[in-house]
């Protein structure tokens, strides 16, 4: 066998069995506050509408072995 593909298939089964351990990743733009502030009221805010007010998102590999 391809040193190569062992190396990437060995990379894959680590990269999802991450995933099935810790299936979500924080979002990027809330950073885990879950709400984001207006620019133009300095006391306005609402649900973060990158993650819709969770926090985090489920990542890709965790949604590919069905841990949503």
């Amino acid at each position: 066998m391809d040193p190569i593909l062992l190396l990437a298939l060995i990379a894959a089964a680590v990269y999802l069995g991450s995933c099935a351990r810790h299936p979500y990743r924080p979002c990027k733009s809330c950073g885990r506050s879950k709400e984001t502030r207006s620019q133009l009221f300095k006391g306005a805010f609402g649900a973060c509408r990158g993650c819709r007010g969770r926090g985090h998102y489920v990542r890709w590999g965790a949604r590919l072995i069905g841990k949503s």
